[in-house]
């Protein structure tokens, strides 16, 4: 098996040879150059495309946990848990009686069954879903909320949509992240990466996340975080929040204007509009398998037409 650091290497040596910014527009290969020669109070820092994208797929390894063999070939890697979906949650939430019920009730309250049917299936790159390839699948970009954490991979609303329409499923939920990063990904790496794009769904994750490269690294900034009040402001004002998300929506619209294929925006929050009580996945903190099931259909209802 790799360990993290093999993945890391493997993973830049893929990105080194995908020639990213021989695929920027021109207007974007400009913006390179432009930033690239113009340096803030001499900061002398070559901005590099391929440290950015290792930069995410860093990120990405270090969450999931517990690593098991891997018998389906389409996928890379399987782990058991993934956070906050983890093993100390799960035995803290069955020493207390309330939720240890909710657990079995929901049909998680035994570890033995739970480590048959629960995996979480990674692609080469880090992702819930198949290794990329050519045949033509749908791109759900988002959070955690979209990759399923608590839920089986079948029960996902990316694997409900795409198994509705006969496609592949590219789920790019990304963990802990505001829109900011999914938007970079598909701006930068989504079209080198996957080959056969018939639509794109966005589903919006919470207010107030914003991320900062800092060479081949993110840093997470949120409203919640211990940061001065201008930096709490910039995250929590419902303004700047909507004037950033309106950006990401404009630049996500143009790619699939640019792939003449569907674009769908969608939020968590319009599960509260579907008339029904939303229930939780195996951590308690997300969406369980009634809830993915309606952001389903509700996605469904907005690619047909």
């Amino acid at each position: 098996m790799l360990n993290s650091q093999d993945n890391i290497a493997h993973g830049k040596k893929f990105f080194e040879s995908c020639n990213y910014e021989d695929h920027l527009s021109d207007s974007n290969k400009a913006l390179l150059k432009y930033c690239n020669e113009k340096y803030l109070h001499d900061l002398q820092e070559e901005i590099s495309i391929v440290d950015i994208r290792s930069a995410l797929h860093k990120d990405f390894i270090w969450y999931p946990q517990k690593r098991v063999d891997q018998p389906d070939s389409n996928y890379s890697f399987r782990y058991l848990w993934y956070p906050s979906d983890s093993l100390e949650t799960f035995e803290k939430h069955m020493k207390d009686s309330t939720t240890a019920s909710l657990l079995e009730k929901m049909g998680y309250g035994k570890k033995q069954s739970n480590s048959e049917t629960m995996f979480y299936e990674l692609n080469n790159l880090g992702f819930r879903c198949k290794n990329f390839n050519d045949d033509p699948g749908i791109v759900f970009l988002g959070c955690s909320f979209t990759l399923g954490i608590g839920v089986e991979q079948n029960a996902t609303f990316p694997e409900v949509v795409s198994k509705h329409f006969n496609l592949e499923c590219w789920n790019l939920g990304m963990p802990g992240k505001g829109a900011d990063i999914p938007t970079l990904y598909a701006s930068l790496f989504m079209r080198q990466e996957i080959s056969n794009i018939k639509a794109i769904v966005m589903t919006w994750p919470p207010l107030g996340r914003i991320s900062i490269i800092d060479k081949d690294r993110i840093l997470n900034l949120h409203e919640e975080s211990d940061s001065k009040n201008l930096i709490q402001y910039f995250c929590s004002s419902n303004t700047n929040n909507f004037i950033r998300n309106m950006h990401y929506n404009a630049v996500l619209q143009q790619i699939a204007d640019e792939l003449n294929v569907p674009y769908v925006s969608t939020s968590i929050d319009e599960i509260h509009n579907y008339g029904t009580l939303w229930d939780m996945g195996r951590d308690l903190s997300h969406f369980g398998r009634m809830t993915h099931r309606q952001i389903a259909n509700n996605i469904i209802k907005k690619l047909d037409k």
